[in-house]
């Protein structure tokens, strides 16, 4: 099915299987060279997303995979939009999740494989961000939009 995490390609001209690149905008999946084409397009995207409009999230899903468990149960997953479920989750009324989060991944070590993910595709240093962009993506699983 085209635009599906690892199977063909969103873009209708392309037939390229491992589509592992999310589109923040269309909210669909794309092989290598259509994501490459669609930033080189859409320079814009790092002002409203802070990061590329396609980006690499395979190691992204790996993390999502892992904690998504965690999150069952959680009231506000169901009623809050993103941004005040990102809110929630760095407060101390969830109980520290995105601490828990930075913690467990070790995202404030440059060494951290999951650290270096984050710097290289998001474009970002700060555990905080890097926690932000799970927790969103946590919502947006939740939505079965990713």
């Amino acid at each position: 099915m085209k635009g599906i995490f690892s199977e063909e390609c969103k873009r209708t001209a392309c037939s390229n299987k491992n589509a592992i690149f999310y589109n923040y905008s269309t909210q669909k999946f794309y092989c290598e060279k259509c994501a490459f084409r669609i930033n080189q397009v859409n320079p814009e995207a790092q002002k409203l997303f802070g990061h590329q409009l396609c980006i690499n999230v395979s190691q992204l899903k790996i993390i999502i995979t892992d904690l998504y468990p965690m999150f069952k149960g959680i009231k506000e997953l169901d009623i809050m939009n993103a941004s005040n479920f990102s809110i929630f989750c760095h407060g101390m009324f969830s109980g520290g999740i995105s601490m828990h989060i930075r913690n467990l991944y070790k995202l404030w070590d440059p060494k951290s494989p999951y650290h270096t993910y984050f710097k290289k595709e998001y474009k970002i240093n700060h555990p905080d961000e890097m926690s932000g962009v799970i927790t969103y993506a946590i919502w947006l699983k939740h939505r079965n939009l990713l």
